[in-house]
């Protein structure tokens, strides 16, 4: 463990804490509540970590959700294909990514999109 990667994870979840808004992440009949901070996924972002044709028939917008520290659900990790409720509605899990600093995994960020 990494002395900065621990404040770092402790400093996020106090941010997300106190700015994020309440989410749910649901796996089969199973609902889990979180808190992250939303955001519309940039299109710098979408086109680094998707290809054109797994984009091309979202839905706008997609969004970005981060979740402080190593998030999982009691039932594992969260994976692509789990669904992420906002208020706007229902959104797929398409990519989970876990940034590091050494081996403290400081966010859990969820690219979720609509297809239409």
């Amino acid at each position: 463990m990494t002395p900065f990667g621990n404040l770092l994870a402790r400093r996020l979840a106090a941010l997300i804490a106190r700015f994020g808004q309440g989410i749910v992440i649901r796996r089969g009949d199973s609902s889990f509540a979180a808190s992250a901070r939303v955001t519309v996924m940039s299109t710098a972002t979408r086109y680094n970590y998707f290809r054109f044709d797994e984009t091309q028939a979202w839905l706008a917008p997609a969004y970005t959700v981060t979740i402080a520290g190593d998030y999982a659900l009691p039932t594992g990790a969260v994976v692509a294909g789990d669904v992420v409720e906002l208020p706007t509605g229902l959104y797929p899990v398409r990519r989970v990514d876990k940034p590091r600093v050494g081996n403290v995994v400081f966010k859990t960020v969820l690219y979720v999109a609509q297809t239409g």
